[in-house]
């Protein structure tokens, strides 16, 4: 009916929220961070390079960027079924938005490579659920999932492009801000999606995916 129609419209749409939010700070953090570097190097008086990363900066950048992502595929596979969506997303999403404020409020080398390194860690965990959602048939139902996981996975390419371009072209402090504001918000859908799923997780709908993909 009309009321079952609605439902897995708001459903896609949620979905492809979080997968578009992900997107951003995942992504984008990948030359977020050099920028962030360049930028408090140029403050800190290496101009004649203009700023450029330089030591143990690319050490940083390759610990956040691989060991960071790994420890968070990790830790995101141990807790799935274990913690309701619900909780694990929301606390996650809080977690990340208290860390890119506190990006803006805390200049400094040691505070940028904490903050960066939970975001990355939570970026990784959350897109493992998000990935194990777009297949989940409690949550998109047995109609049209090929279609709703593909434009949430559609969107999330758009989240990819934005994250990077807002790295690229803005202001590094500017792009910090905005990835804020719209990680508040993957609170608030997170959330909701969890409600959705009635904060059972997802692990039963992805058995009943897995076991229909066995009988076929």
């Amino acid at each position: 009916g009309i009321n079952a129609e609605y439902g897995v419209i708001s459903k896609t749409v949620k979905a492809s929220l979080f997968k578009l939010i992900n997107s951003i700070q995942g992504h984008g953090s990948i030359l977020l961070l050099p920028s962030l570097f360049r930028y408090e190097n140029a403050q800190g008086g290496l101009q004649e390079c203009g700023g450029a990363v330089h030591g143990k900066q690319y050490l940083v950048i390759a610990f956040i960027t691989g060991v960071a992502n790994m420890g968070g595929r990790i830790l995101g596979y141990l807790l799935t079924g274990r913690v309701p969506f619900l909780i694990s997303q929301t606390l996650l999403g809080m977690a990340i938005a208290v860390c890119y404020a506190i990006l803006l409020l805390e200049r400094g080398a040691a505070w940028m490579e904490i903050s960066m390194t939970i975001i990355k860690i939570g970026f990784s965990m959350m897109s493992l659920e998000l990935s194990l959602l777009t297949i989940d048939l409690n949550y998109f139902g047995t109609d049209k999932i090929d279609m709703n996981s593909g434009v949430v996975q559609a969107v999330g390419f758009i989240g990819t492009t934005t994250g990077t371009a807002m790295a690229v072209f803005l202001e590094p402090y500017t792009a910090v801000l905005c990835t804020c504001v719209a990680s508040c918000a993957q609170v608030i859908v997170a959330a909701s999606i969890g409600y959705t799923l009635k904060s059972t997780g997802i692990v039963t709908g992805l058995r009943q995916c897995i076991g229909n993909l066995v009988a076929k």
